[in-house]
């Protein structure tokens, strides 16, 4: 999975840059929020960390990895907006609420053996699917809510990238922590909650489906729900 992980940072090539990002015209925002459930987090074993040279060819030796031990917090978010489109600026018509699912992991307290100072612990946005998750550190990465864009330059570079799966028991994550010209670390990190297991599932039970990125359209005749 490390393999594929890097060819595809090796072939995107770094999607962040200059960026752009605003709002159209054509939807009216009146009311927004976030909704969070964030607990603690043991990393467990299997946890490992290994530097990953810029160019590697064939099958060729890798340092030994360094086991990781420590914890961090983990926010699942729920991402809303109720907006109106501009041809019905009171919403006398019809409504809208549109969401979208995240992860964040923050507060990291990391503790190995010659763990390497200019390894970064992934702090960025995680788009929730399902029991999986996934994201980057790239420049269009984060929640955005209707009639918002994103947009940026390719640069020649290297973007920190990871992807992972909730499980009954915690979670577990594989990730490309970029430190220069596609030079890097690769990591694996398998977790435990503390003190509650399977509290994501209580989270997804009661905000919907996880992941998914929905537009609820109420208004007199029709709903997109039914």
């Amino acid at each position: 999975m490390f393999k594929r992980l890097l060819k595809s940072l090796l072939t995107s090539a770094a999607l962040s840059g200059l960026l752009a990002s605003g709002a159209a015209s054509a939807v009216i925002v009146v009311d927004s929020g976030v909704d969070t459930e964030t607990r603690s987090y043991v990393i467990g074993p299997g946890s490992t960390v290994h530097f990953q040279p810029a160019w590697v060819f064939g099958e060729a030796d890798l340092p030994e990895a360094i086991q990781l031990h420590g914890r961090f917090d983990a926010s699942f978010e729920r991402h809303w907006w109720s907006y109106y489109l501009d041809s019905d600026p009171t919403g006398e018509q019809v409504s809208f609420t549109q969401e979208s699912y995240w992860l964040r992991l923050s507060n990291p307290a990391l503790s190995a053996t010659d763990l390497p100072g200019d390894f970064s612990f992934p702090l960025y946005y995680l788009g929730l699917s399902g029991n999986a998750f996934a994201g980057n550190d790239g420049a269009c990465n984060f929640p955005m809510g209707p009639g918002m864009y994103c947009s940026g330059t390719i640069l020649f570079g290297s973007i920190s990238s990871l992807a992972g799966t909730l499980t009954p028991t915690g979670l577990e994550l594989e990730g490309f922590a970029s430190i220069g010209q596609l030079a890097g670390y690769r990591y694996r990190i398998v977790a435990a909650p503390v003190p509650e297991p399977g509290v994501w599932l209580m989270f997804g039970a009661g905000l919907g489906l996880i992941g998914a990125l929905g537009v609820r359209k109420r208004g007199v005749s029709a709903s997109l729900d039914q």
